[in-house]
């Protein structure tokens, strides 16, 4: 029950909510943070949601309380970009988070800010067997319609010969409708007011980021490397979605800059550095897109004027345990 002494109980997720809370209350409280740690697919996510669905209930007096549904409505949004099937969770975070709720004088919430940590990156060109890339991809590719498809060049191609999803062996998981979440997602996008000119951009840059993955290169008996010929209308598309000339792309992924005191020299990349400079500007966007998301988040949640104290809630991406 409430105001019962922590230490009366075992440890559980709404005494330590409850205990957080009380101590912001008292008079001269002071800001509370809480740690939700363990291995991957130990419920710290949902440790997370059910701490701020309560921290909702005991600050909104009778209320409805706008602040915790708009915080709510985010969750599917970073999910779909922040999550993934593993080999031990269905859907285990592969980034970390640190939820700063915000309330007000009179201890009722007002807003929240949300930070991110440590976004698995590596994932979006490379994952292990039986595990996938982010759920947004599928959502993407299962729920797009054909008019949306074709406006992002995602028509030409079958999942299966996408690379950025196809080399785990794993594309569904049991009981999840991909297609369905799309619309989730979409939605919860509109939570945060994004309007359908954002969200079909959004899109653009998910398609982008698949398209880039196909390119493929050439080099010659100088081992200068230059995007495959079969490759061209690929590394086309790709640049129209994300607004750029496909000659700077190209340029971008087949040379690098040297800086020196006295000049900036341009030095030819071979294949495989040219295919690991692919790799990298797929993970830079997709990372660049997945902060630009959580910034739009923020906007829509924050509110510094009214805040008085804050409950910090981090919820660190798990690790494994391995037998030795």
């Amino acid at each position: 029950s409430r105001r019962q002494a922590r230490g009366e109980l075992p440890p559980h997720v709404y005494a330590i909510a409850e205990d957080a809370y009380q101590r912001i209350a008292d008079d001269g409280g002071s800001n509370q943070s809480v740690l939700v740690s363990g291995e991957s697919g130990a419920g710290k996510t949902e440790s997370v949601k059910i701490m701020m669905q309560y921290l909702a209930v005991v600050s909104m007096s009778g209320s409805q309380n706008r602040v915790a549904s708009q915080v709510m409505a985010t969750n599917p949004l970073l999910e779909a970009f922040g999550n993934a099937r593993t080999s031990r969770n269905n859907n285990s975070s592969r980034f970390g988070k640190f939820i700063e709720i915000q309330f007000d004088s009179q201890r009722r919430m007002s807003g929240a800010r949300i930070h991110i940590y440590l976004l698995e990156k590596s994932r979006v060109v490379q994952q292990a067997s039986g595990e996938r890339n982010y759920h947004v991809f599928y959502q993407l590719l299962r729920g797009l319609s054909a008019e949306d498809c074709a406006a992002s060049y995602l028509d030409v191609l079958e999942m299966e010969q996408l690379r950025l999803v196809n080399q785990s062996g794993c594309t569904t998981i049991d009981g999840v409708d991909d297609g369905a979440d799309l619309q989730k997602t979409r939605e919860a996008m509109a939570a945060i007011d994004m309007g359908e000119e954002e969200r079909h951009q959004v899109l653009r840059t998910l398609a982008a980021v698949l398209l880039l993955a196909q390119l493929e290169f050439d080099q010659d008996g100088e081992e200068h490397s230059s995007v495959a010929g079969a490759a061209q209308p690929l590394l086309e598309q790709a640049a129209e979605l994300v607004a750029i000339e496909p000659a700077d792309l190209s340029h971008a992924l087949c040379t690098r800059r040297l800086v020196t005191r006295d000049d900036v020299v341009t030095v030819p990349l071979n294949r495989e550095q040219s295919g690991d400079s692919r790799d990298a500007l797929a993970k830079a966007l997709y990372g660049k897109l997945f902060s630009w998301l959580v910034e739009r988040c923020n906007e829509k949640l924050v509110d510094d004027s009214a805040s008085t104290a804050f409950v910090g809630i981090l919820d660190i991406f798990g690790f494994e345990q391995f037998q030795t």
